[in-house]
């Protein structure tokens, strides 16, 4: 893939982490708190598998907790994995307007 200059992301997240609605099988919340071993997880796996960076792809309700994890999530990620490595994220599109919970998150 780098030869025909596609980057690739390691993808973290999506329905399957419990999806859109509230329940018992939120598996994000597992992770709150554990920011930093979450990091250092997923740059264990970009650099075994030679990925280009991370995708956090968190499409459920906005919490205060799930924003401080994912604001720790994404700081730790750039501080174990450096600036070449890309980190983004895929929140829901209702998510990514001013005044939105998640908006402070991705700034």
């Amino acid at each position: 893939w780098r030869d025909a200059g596609v980057k690739v992301l390691l993808s973290f997240g999506g329905a399957g982490m419990g999806g859109s609605w509230d329940g018992l099988n939120d598996c994000w919340e597992y992770c709150f708190g554990k920011a930093d071993d979450v990091a250092t997880q997923l740059k264990a796996i970009v650099d075994d598998q030679g990925f280009d960076g991370v995708d956090i792809d968190y499409e459920y309700f906005h919490t205060q907790a799930s924003g401080q994890f994912l604001t720790e999530l994404t700081t730790s990620l750039r501080q174990k994995m450096g600036p070449a490595k890309i980190i983004s994220h895929a929140p829901m599109d209702g998510d990514v307007s001013a005044g939105k919970p998640y908006f402070d998150v991705l700034k």
